[in-house]
């Protein structure tokens, strides 16, 4: 993949998403029936408004929840992910099957799905305890910009081929030889979750499933995860690629020292 402009770059995301259109619908699918289930769920179990100093049963709850989702996002991660990495990058990215994506890919999505949720839970229930609005503000500025990272460094995890601690620098060496194309991409994440998320604060943050408010509050929760979910799939297709052309940059560098 020759050198191109980051605004081409871009539209060759856009159409690699169009072009592994089954993947993606796999993951606006997990990602739909997670979204769902966790709503229910909290309006079931926790059926409160954020408390400032919470029970310990509704904190381990509250956790439980969040592990589950990361389950639910790495599953989803693996799953739909690899079988755009097959597409994009085929004959050369040769893993196979489901049971080979999960079991080479599933601890480092879902480290990275749970640490960003565990640093924001963290941030905002220091905010709620002081009552601090500027707390607060961090809070949600933190859990975005971190957020932003996550599928950039899964993408590069996996177009390796293998999670390993000591491949850590390998895998994540595209991001800063080729960031003048990742930063773009990273700004893309950021502005869309910053985007979904200022809408969502609108809406009850745990509607409830007994009233027409809360069914709408669930059904605009849902669109906003999935513009989320399908803007995710968008940066992965373009770190993807970046992750092509860093390749053949460093392949075509080798070359040139070969006599």
């Amino acid at each position: 993949m020759p050198p191109v402009r980051p605004g081409e770059l871009f539209n060759e995301a856009f159409r690699a998403v169009w072009r592994t259109a089954s993947a993606v619908a796999l993951y606006l699918v997990i990602i739909a029936v997670g979204s769902l289930a966790f709503t229910a769920a909290r309006s079931v179990l926790l059926n409160a408004d954020d408390d400032p100093s919470p029970s310990v049963a509704a904190t381990l709850l509250a956790m439980l929840l969040d592990v589950l989702m990361a389950t639910a996002g790495a599953i989803a991660a693996c799953l739909a992910f690899s079988r755009m990495g097959r597409e994009l990058d085929k004959p050369l990215w040769k893993v196979e099957g489901d049971l080979e994506a999960l079991r080479r890919f599933f601890l480092p999505w879902f480290i990275l799905g749970l640490g960003v949720t565990t640093v924001y839970r963290v941030l905002m229930t220091a905010a709620a305890q002081t009552e601090d609005p500027f707390m607060a503000l961090f809070g949600l500025m933190t859990y975005v910009f971190l957020a932003a990272f996550v599928i950039p460094i899964g993408a590069c995890i996996m177009f390796l081929g293998q999670f390993s601690w000591s491949t850590m620098g390998e895998s994540l060496a595209p991001l800063s030889r080729q960031f003048v194309y990742v930063v773009g991409f990273l700004l893309f994440g950021f502005l869309v979750y910053m985007m979904l998320f200022m809408l969502a604060i609108g809406f009850p943050h745990r509607p409830g499933l007994d009233a027409p408010e809360a069914w709408l509050a669930t059904g605009v929760f849902l669109l906003l995860d999935l513009l989320g979910a399908l803007s995710e799939c968008v940066v992965f297709a373009g770190i993807w690629l970046i992750c092509r052309m860093d390749r053949d940059t460093v392949q075509d560098s080798s070359d040139d020292f070969d006599f």
